[in-house]
């Protein structure tokens, strides 16, 4: 019985990757995302792996001004059959390579270019909200790119600005173990990108761990050419049991920094600094975030080797219009000569 069902598999596999049918199926897909989406769609082809496995070449589908929405060498996903007769829909890979993304929005009050997807697999009745309950084994990005402009707002040249980002080189490998309606557990093992101002990011990674009631953060490591920042355990709790607009108001995170080293240079896509300007710190703190109060304590801090060390606790006050009282207890402050030769100039 065995040996006749895997044979009848095979032997579909073997008849959807015959030419003739693979360009039948090809055309049957193009087609129906064209009528669906009502754009031009283009598939180069489709083939149909062992266990399950899609993989779509060549794609690129434009948004419904005749622009290029995205353009993907290939696609592929693989779906655990099984889970099909489960509530949780289970995909053990999802992948996405050498691939451009254009969005854009026109007007403050225009949808975004993509928004005609979104609509056209939306449901057109209304129905009993389903439960959400994804599993995504391995998220596989390489060699991806985004572009991104409010075309209503004008450019910042030479700075970072989220108006009008152009990204590339995104590389990223996610695991979503789990997402339901109340909660997620995600691993993030490396993600990096470099964006037009200069701005690059060399690694992140990540556990998450996230519910109605609060959240962790393990191994976190976020790594800058020059600055570098790891992170064994953040906690936050909050309530929103009632929705996640409540997250922030009733937000409490505590953790510890060690060791995390900052550099300026990696700084400049956000704010100018003066050409030779560089400043490299090394920090060292435990704090406390609640909605109205940050505190900061055990902090130290050694700027360029020893040219400069500070040690102090802080705590800063705020309300809905930002930070209206800083509080410090300063333990010691060491200067250098040297230090303050290179850098008071620049001030």
């Amino acid at each position: 019985m065995v040996g006749i069902l895997v044979g009848a598999y095979l032997l579909l596999l073997l008849v959807l990757n015959f030419g003739p049918s693979r360009r039948m199926l090809v055309g049957e897909i193009t087609d129906f995302l064209a009528r669906k989406l009502q754009t031009e769609v283009h598939i180069g082809d489709v083939q149909v792996g062992l266990f399950n496995r899609l993989i779509v070449s060549d794609v690129w589908v434009k948004d419904q001004q005749g622009k290029m929405l995205l353009e993907a060498g290939r696609v592929t996903a693989k779906i655990e059959l099984r889970s099909l007769l489960k509530d949780q829909l289970s995909l053990r890979t999802v992948s996405l390579l050498d691939a451009h993304v254009g969005l854009y929005r026109k007007k403050a009050d225009a949808p975004y270019n993509f928004q005609f997807v979104v609509d056209a697999f939306a449901s057109k009745t209304p129905q009993e909200k389903s439960k959400l309950d994804l599993r995504i084994n391995s998220i596989i990005l390489r060699r991806v790119s985004v572009d991104h402009d409010l075309l209503y707002v004008g450019r910042k040249v030479g700075q970072f600005d989220l108006a009008h980002l152009s990204v590339s080189d995104i590389n990223a490998n996610v695991s979503l173990k789990s997402l339901t309606d109340d909660r997620i557990r995600l691993r993030v093992r490396s993600f990096a990108f470099r964006e037009r101002s200069g701005l690059q990011l060399d690694n992140l990674c990540f556990k998450l761990d996230a519910d109605r009631k609060g959240a962790a953060i393990d191994d976190f490591e976020f790594v800058m050419p020059h600055s570098r920042l790891e992170q064994s355990n953040l906690t936050a709790t909050y309530d929103a049991t009632k929705g996640w607009n409540n997250v922030i108001p009733t937000l409490k995170v505590r953790g510890a920094l060690n060791g995390a080293r900052v550099c300026t240079e990696d700084f400049r896509p956000f704010v100018r600094l003066p050409k030779g300007f560089e400043l490299t710190a090394n920090v060292s703190s435990s704090f406390l975030v609640v909605p109205n109060k940050v505190r900061f304590w055990d902090f130290t801090m050694m700027v360029n080797g020893r040219e400069m060390a500070l040690k102090a606790d802080a705590t800063l006050l705020r309300n809905e219009k930002g930070i209206f009282d800083v509080t410090t207890r300063v333990e010691e402050l060491r200067l250098s000569d040297g230090f303050l030769t290179r850098n008071v100039p620049f001030f």
